[in-house]
């Protein structure tokens, strides 16, 4: 099964990317990181991997967890909607974190248990791609390619 939709997110993606533009690297790939720490339950134990850097011509960002996973990877396209409402506490309550680090991305994928979402470029456009996945994932992995040169790994490097 494959749904492709237009655009990556449900506004312009283009106005969300100009005001995050000025954000420091480390605060955007913050955001994934907190998503990550989010989806552990109070006191649950668990494992995050943050891997960044250059990949041949490109920077990529990689965060991977081993938590509750993401039910509905669409949901991911609709911009101050959250499903953590486990507690008040808890950062990220308006579901722009994520979205603000993939309005930055040239690319990106996010996996969850028999899921994938790609946001591609085709032809220019902005394309959002979900799938079924043969193997189930077990929490999320997310993957995005910034546009992003190789000294910034030393600035994340500093920061986490």
């Amino acid at each position: 099964m494959q749904n492709q939709s237009q655009g990556w997110l449900s506004i312009s993606t283009e106005g969300f990317a100009a005001m995050n533009a000025a954000r420091p690297p480390e605060h955007l790939v913050k955001e994934l990181v907190q998503n990550a720490l989010d989806s552990f339950a109070d006191g649950q134990q668990g494992q995050i991997k943050l891997r960044y850097g250059l990949v041949g011509e490109h920077f990529q960002v990689s965060c991977t967890d081993n938590g509750s996973g993401i039910e509905e990877l669409a949901d991911l396209r609709v911009v101050y909607l959250t499903h953590k409402t486990d507690s008040h506490l808890k950062r990220g309550r308006f579901g722009r974190g994520f979205k603000e680090a993939l309005c930055i991305a040239e690319q990106a994928r996010v996996a969850s248990g028999l899921q994938q979402l790609e946001f591609l470029r085709d032809n220019g456009a902005r394309i959002s791609r979900q799938s079924s996945l043969a193997v189930a994932v077990t929490g999320t992995q997310v993957l995005m390619q910034m546009p992003w040169p190789g000294e910034i790994a030393g600035q994340l490097d500093s920061y986490f």
